[in-house]
């Protein structure tokens, strides 16, 4: 079998193709067959990442993780991450947090040996819209207005002072949506506010909006999605 590099080239202002350079002769001097694929060539492939391949090592940031994650949903397909993007949410809360000269070798081995563990990955449904992953969090609010205004005039690579523009026009004339909870009959949890659905922990500049949120799985323990909403 072999093993692929998926690299997003928009991630973390071009370490993506030195990032999945590196960790492609890792492997390869690890015993394993190494297949580069961009991601943007996987649009209109849907089973190209399922092609009799041992494991998925996705380089980028968490869009790229996200994006390959919801295509290795359900086949039991393995997937690795090289943290090379801004933040790098996931990698830090799944533990691929080495430099790649220590997470190629440990990765190669973890393949080989066929060492895994099982994570959650969440889903969510737009009402009208096509149904969309998230392994780290996702958000309603203020957060999640900034995000897709950055998205929206996006270019290429980003970085923190990115963010800072979108926050100052969201900012302007941001009104909190209207929650409504479905297990709140009572509708102490509704109202105008932000909604936060996290699959671990951390978010970006060290905030924790879900503290007690585990992405992972094992025989002792059943993986957590937690919430939190911030009403205004």
């Amino acid at each position: 079998s072999s093993d692929v590099c998926s690299s997003d080239l928009a991630s973390g202002r071009g370490k993506a193709r030195l990032a999945a350079d590196r960790i492609g002769a890792a492997l390869v001097g690890g015993g394993c067959a190494v297949e580069r694929i961009s991601l943007p060539s996987l649009d209109g492939q849907p089973g190209r990442l399922q092609q009799g391949f041992a494991a998925i090592v996705a380089v980028g940031g968490d869009g790229t993780v996200r994006s390959v994650a919801a295509r290795l949903a359900g086949t039991g397909v393995p997937l690795g991450i090289v943290p090379a993007g801004t933040e790098n949410l996931a990698a830090r809360a799944l533990g691929f947090t080495r430099p790649v000269a220590e997470l190629g070798p440990a990765m190669a081995d973890a393949i080989i040996a066929a060492r895994t563990r099982r994570i959650d990955l969440g889903w969510v449904e737009p009402a009208g819209g096509a149904r969309v992953s998230f392994v780290v969090m996702a958000s309603a609010g203020f957060d999640a207005d900034v995000v897709a205004a950055l998205a929206a005039r996006r270019r290429g690579a980003i970085s923190h002072a990115s963010y800072v523009a979108p926050i100052l026009r969201t900012a302007v004339a941001w009104r909190a949506p209207g929650i409504r909870c479905a297990e709140d009959p009572a509708g102490l949890l509704s109202g105008p506010g932000c909604l936060v659905a996290a699959n671990a922990p951390a978010y970006a500049l060290g905030l924790d909006p879900a503290r007690d949120a585990i992405p992972t799985r094992s025989e002792e323990h059943t993986s957590e999605l937690q919430s939190r909403q911030y009403l205004v």
